[in-house]
């Protein structure tokens, strides 16, 4: 049995309940130089969560290539360093220091 295709359709139908019963339900919406008069309110409701959800899928999209241009940079700084078990030239040679004699002071 598909449940999810059932799921999906009785929200769908709780949608449409919700829409019927609210037709008489409006509201005035101002965005200040003009106004929108006898709006049903779960038109309203609906843009908003339209809205947000369409902010969502863009802030998880671009955020998503943030981290992955970081895992890029990670994963080449992990590779510039030795391996283990390989031996790698050092950048800058070792000044060789001389020791100075030493002499064995017996008593």
């Amino acid at each position: 049995m598909p449940w999810k295709l059932l799921f999906i359709l009785l929200l769908f139908g709780l949608f449409i309940a919700f829409a019927g019963f609210n037709l008489e339900n409006t509201s005035v919406i101002s965005f200040g130089f003009f106004q929108i008069e006898s709006v049903p309110v779960f038109i309203s409701l609906s843009i908003a969560f339209l809205l947000g959800a369409v902010f969502t899928v863009v802030f998880i999209t671009f955020g998503g290539f943030r981290k992955t241009k970081k895992k890029i940079a990670d994963n080449q700084t992990i590779k510039s360093l030795p391996q283990k078990g390989t031996k790698q030239e050092p950048k800058f040679p070792k000044k060789n220091k001389q020791q100075p004699e030493t002499t064995d002071i017996q008593e």
